[in-house]
């Protein structure tokens, strides 16, 4: 049974969803309240998924 990896994404698709510029992600990640980056290689990505629900947390609650 394969296990399928999540979507990763690049820091520029990361400023695009979240509308913040570089400094700012580093700055939450070190502060831990932005998902932390995953290596592959010499390449550093993010989640699809974690970052979605970073965007998620901060909206509020309709229901």
């Amino acid at each position: 049974m394969q296990t399928q990896t999540p979507e990763l994404l690049k820091l520029p698709e990361v400023m695009q969803m979240t509308k913040h510029r570089k400094t700012t992600i580093y700055g939450l990640i070190k502060k831990g309240e932005f998902p932390a980056q995953v290596k592959r290689g010499r390449a550093t990505f993010w989640r699809r998924s974690e970052v979605q629900e970073w965007l998620n947390s901060l909206e509020p609650a309709t229901h």
